[in-house]
């Protein structure tokens, strides 16, 4: 009896699953990193934060039914009360008024989501009270500011081990830094939608050179930053393989940076190079690539910053974007809205 009980279940499930999916299909919206009570970093797509597709929900659904709830116990879910309280502050922990907060939420309509746009006040306060879901997502931005992307984007009301529970004596609290004096600066990117552009290079350790004023490989000396790379991918050890780069700064220096904004260059501690390791024996720490973030001092007295990924495998390439200030200023914040023809 209880195994064609959950037959009918999964089969009601499958029903309610392709209705929903057909329904959101027309909005072509999906959730990404919807988290419950315990918090993450990362960001959401688009810029209103968009509901679950189908596939999400049916697998809620499923997980309701293993649980020992039956489709109806799970479709109520989607009918969880929902609040929310939340603060906005600046880079100086100001409180940030009227900055816009974007909210989406999975419910019952038919559309599969609802949405609603609401401003904070003088305190920098905003709050969501009176509707239902099972997910809420979250997005806070301002005319002159940057949405940091440690906020927190979203949170389970339901369907978890441990969902969200609101308290309005301790709102979440989202971050956004406020744009300062923007510089020209000589931009390095790849074309049309692609923010890196792309260098092939050698296996053995030969350098290849990139002229952060021109975004071309150079010959040897001429360059502002030098690229060499050491693969041994026809060595294989498990899942991996020995490789390294290393990373300079002809007559400069370079400087690891983790700074989410890194707008303002240091004054010293630069290094003549920088290696990146990946040995074989890293185990499920190894990688094919790594991404790192550098503040550059070129032979000349100008800074940069720039953001380096290597490939060690297939076409072995590294990816580069940088951000040159020519002036000799360490202010390297870029405005496109201001300076888009420096884009090279």
């Amino acid at each position: 009896m209880r195994k064609r009980t959950f037959a009918w279940s999964i089969v009601l499930l499958a029903l309610f699953g392709t209705l929903l999916w057909l329904t959101t299909q027309r909005t072509g919206r999906i959730i990404t990193n919807v988290v419950g009570v315990s918090g993450s970093s990362n960001t959401v797509a688009g810029q209103i934060p968009p509901s679950p597709r189908a596939p999400s929900i049916a697998q809620a659904l499923v997980d309701a039914v293993r649980r020992g709830k039956t489709v109806l116990d799970a479709k109520d879910s989607w009918r969880t009360p929902i609040e929310f309280f939340g603060k906005v502050i600046d880079d100086d922990s100001n409180p940030v008024f009227h900055a816009e907060i974007q909210l989406a939420w999975t419910d019952t309509s038919t559309q599969g989501h609802s949405e609603r746009v609401v401003y904070t006040d003088t305190n920098g306060n905003f709050a969501l009270k009176g509707v239902g879901g099972y997910a809420l997502t979250i997005r806070a931005l301002k005319d002159g500011y940057y949405t940091s992307k440690s906020n927190q984007p979203g949170f389970f009301y339901a369907g978890q081990d441990s969902n969200f529970v609101a308290n309005s004596s301790m709102p979440i609290v989202f971050h956004l830094k406020k744009k300062r004096s923007a510089e020209p600066l000589i931009v390095i990117r790849g074309a049309g939608l692609r923010t890196m552009r792309d260098f092939l290079v050698p296996k053995d350790g030969s350098p290849v050179e990139i002229s952060l004023s021109s975004g071309k490989q150079v010959a040897s000396g001429l360059g502002d930053f030098k690229v060499q790379c050491w693969t041994r991918d026809e060595i294989r050890t498990g899942r991996g393989y020995d490789w390294k780069c290393r990373l300079s700064v002809p007559d400069g220096g370079i400087q690891e940076s983790s700074q989410e904004f890194p707008f303002l260059a240091p004054e010293d501690g630069y290094l003549p190079a920088i290696e990146i390791e990946m040995p074989a024996n890293l185990g499920e720490r190894w990688s094919v690539q790594a991404e790192r973030q550098y503040f550059i001092r070129s032979k000349s007295g100008s800074f940069a910053r720039i953001r380096f990924i290597m490939i060690a495998g297939g076409g072995h390439f590294f990816r580069l974007e940088s951000f040159l200030n020519p002036t000799g200023s360490r202010n390297l914040e870029y405005d496109p809205a201001v300076q888009p023809q420096n884009s090279r």
